[in-house]
């Protein structure tokens, strides 16, 4: 049954007051909500490191425009295939700055513990460091950073083609329409 109380607009309202105070904790740390702000602010930089900002912008921009129904990004495949382009590079940002951290013992845990130590902070946080130790166990520490070189290059190359091909045709579609 469809409920009264609980609509898309009431949802999107409440992720999007949710996300303001999201933004709110990663700008503020402690000067607002005090040792609450601190803390809620050294797990996110810790779970997703500086992504966390982008990522609680995204989830701002999905649900103020999921508000309203409009629709900002016309082309969605270009929008996710450059989304996965900074991710990929981001990742060998966060390998290449945490390099020695995987002969000192747990990576993970000190991925996420250098969330409360924010200026020093990991790029992808936990998440990313969990998708780089995963293939720097099946390879090395070298063929994590070739890895996800090389699909930074893929993803480029993908970009590149997927924004060369929209103008041709939009170009079709209008000559089309005047039969």
């Amino acid at each position: 049954k469809e409920s009264k109380l609980v609509n898309k607009e009431s949802f999107c309202a409440t992720v999007a007051l949710f996300s303001i105070l999201l933004l709110l904790i990663l700008c503020t740390r402690t000067l607002i909500f005090g040792e609450f702000g601190g803390n809620v602010h050294a797990f996110l930089t810790g779970v997703f490191g500086y992504f966390a900002y982008p990522l609680a912008i995204g989830l701002l921009y999905l649900s103020a425009f999921g508000l309203f129904g409009k629709r900002l990004v016309k082309n969605r495949k270009l929008f996710c295939c450059c989304a996965l382009l900074v991710a990929s590079a981001a990742l060998i940002v966060h390998i290449a700055l945490t390099y020695s951290w995987f002969e000192e013992g747990d990576y993970l845990a000190a991925c996420f513990n250098a969330g409360e130590n924010f200026p020093k902070t990991t790029v992808c946080g936990w998440v990313g460091g969990a998708l780089a130790y995963g293939v720097a166990k099946v390879t090395t520490k070298i063929g994590a950073l070739i890895v996800y070189g090389i699909i930074t290059v893929f993803l480029t190359y993908v970009c590149i083609t997927v924004a060369s091909k929209q103008p041709t045709q939009r170009k079709q579609q209008k000559t089309a329409q005047p039969q």
